[in-house]
């Protein structure tokens, strides 16, 4: 999740909401894997030297991300940071992310994700 000024935005930031996995270069038909388990959404792309990476940044297509792992919890750390974005993906669904209020909720929930 990252937000960034946008002189394009009203509110002169803008929120990009991103889920993503890097693996090794060596691993690429893991990536593979996991897009198509997830019906082909997202893309993979080289990330760094040695570094390949599936990225999800499409609202609609954070969905079914999302929906997975509510079906299926991490058992990590990670679940933790997954709560967070799930909140910040409901505010941006919600259209809060279009007025500062929104934005300043969202900058504090990004601030507590490793």
């Amino acid at each position: 999740m990252s937000i960034s000024k946008s002189s394009k935005m009203a509110t002169g930031w803008q929120v990009f909401p991103c889920f993503k996995i890097s693996l090794h270069k060596k691993d690429l038909v893991v990536l593979e894997n996991i897009k198509a388990f997830f019906n082909g959404v997202g893309s993979i792309s080289v990330h760094g030297t040695n570094t390949m990476q599936y990225r999800v940044s499409s609202i609609a297509d954070l969905y079914i991300i999302i929906n997975h792992f509510d079906l299926f919890p991490l058992l990590t750390q990670k679940q933790v940071d997954y709560i967070l974005f799930k909140q910040i993906y409901e505010l941006i669904v919600n259209k809060e992310h279009l007025n500062l209020g929104g934005i300043e909720k969202i900058a504090t929930i990004r601030a507590s994700m490793n």
